[in-house]
C-alpha cells in the first residue's frame, strides 16, 4: 500500500496526473480540495491506535 505525501498530492494536481494511492487525514485537513479532483481514484486512510490490555 502506497500512501501519499501532501506535497506529492499538490503536484500530481498542478500536472493533472491521476491519483491511485492513498492519503492520510493528514493530507486530507492540509488539501481537502483533494476530494474534488476528478482524478483521484485512491482512499483516505484513518490512523487508530491500537490498544492491548
Amino acid at each position: 500500500m502506497t500512501i501519499l505525501d501532501t506535497s506529492i498530492v499538490i503536484d500530481r494536481v498542478r500536472e493533472k496526473k491521476p491519483i491511485n494511492e492513498d492519503i492520510t487525514t493528514v493530507t486530507f485537513v492540509e488539501y481537502p480540495r483533494i476530494i474534488y479532483y476528478k482524478y483521484f481514484y485512491g482512499g483516505i486512510i484513518f490512523p487508530i491506535k491500537m490498544i492491548s490490555f
